[in-house]
């Protein structure tokens, strides 16, 4: 853990767990522009697609583009409150929303992985591991289930997590060695 090699890959983890910054809002302006576009360009679509169709079909198509072009103008008047200030507001109101959570989750990240300190990451997962190991049951029963599988006889073994059930596994003697090898590098970190 003093290696190169491990502070690469805990600064590679480190960055894999990085906050991702929020997008900045598009603009009312910007999205009034983007959804004009947009219609006109499945408008022109439509009529492409219309040319190739029978009577019946075109007539469907042409009720279809008709709305389509009163929705298009609709869109297209500078003072469509659906582009405002209001939306402008709102989508700032989020954006700033968004910002502070992602500073928020930047100094928890700062703390959690400090730079160039993967010991604190070590030390986290050395006293989570000790504290799951110190109570496993090497005397616990098991029974066959009806699908031949192996399952504790008391319930709430059969709740314990995958590490607990790894080191039952593993046996007294195994997990008694590792718990004091984890002890003495913990002891170490301090």
């Amino acid at each position: 853990t003093v290696s190169q090699d491990f502070m690469n890959r805990y600064n590679e983890y480190r960055e894999n767990r990085k906050p991702t910054p929020p997008e900045k809002p598009q603009t009312g302006a910007e999205l009034q522009a983007k959804t004009v576009a947009d219609m006109k360009k499945g408008i022109a679509e439509f009529e492409q697609q219309m040319k190739q169709m029978n009577a019946e079909q075109k007539k469907m198509f042409e009720d279809i583009i008709k709305q389509q072009k009163e929705q298009l103008a609709e869109y297209e008047k500078p003072d469509n409150p659906m582009f405002g200030k209001n939306y402008d507001d709102a989508m700032q109101q989020s954006y700033q929303y968004q910002v502070d959570d992602y500073n928020n989750k930047m100094k928890e990240w700062e703390t959690k992985y400090p730079e160039g300190k993967p010991q604190f990451l070590v030390k986290e997962w050395l006293t989570t591991y000790l504290e799951k190991s110190k109570d496993v049951d090497f005397s616990a029963q098991l029974a066959t289930n009806n699908y031949g599988k192996q399952v504790f006889t008391k319930a709430d073994y059969e709740r314990k997590d995958q590490l607990w059930k790894l080191l039952f596994r593993a046996g007294k003697e195994g997990t008694d060695a590792s718990r004091t090898f984890a002890q003495s590098w913990l002891n170490g970190l301090k």
